[in-house]
């Protein structure tokens, strides 16, 4: 008997073993077809673009054990801190729209809070979550062909129930959900938060199992996000307000006299300071003729994370 637990000992610890990683090649920054250049024509004609804000953002993944011997293996949470993407928001529900991606080789494994929230019991050894690590990425996510999850987003259901019609490409399949979701939106953010349950082998991926499926990973996923985004130039501008649909030509004679007559008390000249966004929201730029005003278009995508790939 002692000699058969020796063995299944043996085994595990061979299954869960860290194979040696193959060097992937470099990943690009991001998605070839990232639609950045619609955010960034739209944020240059006005209309209100947001840009997620990955310190403030968190995606995690959830992967329970299954088998009859599910109490030798462990529940693993996943996490992104480097969620990237745009959202636009219109009048119409119709004309809002967000698209986002995750970089695969963001992710991180078990962070010690994480589980602690997530109620998982004890924390893994660095070599054990190393191992979970690279054997998920390069056997079941094979990010170094597919390096990023992607996901776009649109209305479909804006009332008191709020809906998103969610689509995910991973692995090289998209698949559509409907999601709930918790919104709001004020001057200086835009947040969203909810849950997606998904099946790994709906992507095509297979998931972990050892000694003939007695240890291994369900096949379900529950994927939970909570993502902040701000107006296009940063953070809050407390010399930036919105006005209503209603209000929006008063609202810009307004900034535009206040505008010019402040400089004409600095004896300068007054440049335009409103500037009216798509979807009947006007935006309005208070300034004093001594602080230049500028906005600026959405930035490239071009920061890349070279931190070493991590696996759902």
């Amino acid at each position: 008997m002692k000699l058969i637990r020796i063995g299944v000992l043996g085994m595990l610890l061979a299954a869960c073993a860290a194979p040696q990683p193959t060097r992937p090649p470099s990943a690009p920054a991001h998605p070839s077809d990232f639609p950045a250049a619609f955010y960034r024509e739209a944020a240059a004609a006005g209309r209100a673009v947001y840009q997620i804000d990955p310190t403030r953002s968190l995606g995690t993944v959830y992967a329970y054990r299954r088998g009859s011997l599910a109490k030798l293996g462990h529940d693993h949470v996943i996490a992104s801190h480097a969620i990237q993407g745009y959202g636009l928001v219109g009048r119409d529900t119709k004309d809002a729209r967000a698209d986002l991606y995750v970089p695969l080789a963001s992710l991180v494994i078990d962070e010690p809070a994480l589980r602690r929230s997530a109620g998982f019991e004890g924390q893994l050894r660095a070599d054990e979550v190393a191992a979970t690590r690279v054997h998920m990425l390069e056997s079941v996510l094979q990010a170094g062909r597919y390096p990023f999850l992607q996901l776009h987003a649109d209305w479909a259901k804006h009332g008191r129930d709020k809906v998103l019609k969610v689509t995910i490409r991973l692995h090289g399949i998209t698949r559509s959900y409907r999601v709930p979701v918790r919104y709001s939106r004020s001057r200086d953010s835009l947040t969203a938060s909810g849950q997606i349950r998904i099946r790994q082998t709906d992507f095509g991926m297979t998931p972990y199992s050892v000694l003939g499926g007695a240890l291994g990973v369900k096949d379900e996923l529950r994927l939970r996000f909570s993502i902040v985004a701000t107006p296009i130039g940063g953070g809050r501008n407390p010399l930036m307000t919105f006005a209503s649909p209603a209000q929006g030509c008063n609202a810009c004679q307004q900034a535009d006299t206040d505008g010019a007559r402040g400089s004409a008390e600095k004896g300068a000249s007054a440049p335009p300071r409103s500037m009216h966004h798509g979807g009947g929201e006007v935006l309005v730029l208070y300034s004093l003729a001594s602080i230049p005003m500028t906005i600026r278009p959405v930035p490239t995508m071009n920061r890349v994370l070279s931190s070493k790939p991590t696996i759902l």
